[in-house]
């Protein structure tokens, strides 16, 4: 009877160890399946500077390597792509609008300067001819007799000009009464009173400077 009980008792134990071994090489492969199926990480460590130091050049290129292996660098470099096209965008529209504005300036100028330049009084200046004497004579042959001034206004200030061009002569900025044209040494001089000044034939605008000290007087 006793040997019954002790074969029973050895019998379980057997069967208890059988159990635990089998779980633990369940768990063992278990572990090894889940190993060898567990996909790898391709993600690349890099290993970087904590922060920039050195030169702008090694500055540079620091937050460059950074903006590279962030995990958001393709949505970063289309943020960037739109707000350099935006930026783009907004430097020629506010370009396009000073030239707009500049263009619109100009032209309010240009019809008020227009607009401003008119036509006071004309008449036909006689011209006295002098010798290397300073004796009056008559006209050369072929030279004309007189010139057509023209007064005109001009919305510049303390601006005096003048154009002498196929015998018209239009001076802009001053009026004058009783002007006459003087020709002494092959050279033009307008005359008015006391005040006298030194012309010459052009196709331009030149200033109207008088001369205190005529050669001719």
């Amino acid at each position: 009877m006793e040997n019954q009980s002790n074969q029973a008792t050895k019998k379980g134990i057997i069967l208890l160890l059988g159990i635990i071994i089998g779980l633990l090489a369940g768990v063992l492969v278990a572990f090894i399946v889940e190993s060898k199926i567990r996909p790898k990480s391709t993600s690349v460590v890099k290993v970087v500077p904590s922060e920039p130091s050195g030169d702008k050049d090694t500055v540079y290129k620091y937050i460059v390597h950074q903006y590279q292996n962030s995990p958001d660098a393709a949505e970063g470099e289309a943020f960037v792509d739109s707000l350099q096209t935006d930026s783009l965008f907004m430097e020629e529209s506010a370009m396009n609008l000073m030239l707009d504005e500049e263009d619109e300036a100009y032209e309010d100028l240009r019809s008020t300067t227009v607009s401003s330049e008119k036509l006071i009084s004309r008449h036909e200046a006689p011209i006295l001819y002098f010798d290397s004497h300073k004796n009056a004579m008559e006209a050369p042959e072929n030279a004309p007799k007189s010139i057509e001034v023209q007064f005109w206004s001009t919305p510049i200030q303390n601006k005096i000009v003048y154009q002498f061009d196929n015998n018209v002569l239009k001076i802009k900025g001053l009026k004058m009464d009783n002007a006459y044209v003087i020709h002494y040494n092959n050279r033009y001089y307008l005359q008015s009173d006391r005040q006298v000044f030194q012309i010459q034939p052009t196709t331009d605008y030149k200033r109207l400077t008088e001369i205190h000290d005529a050669p001719f007087m």
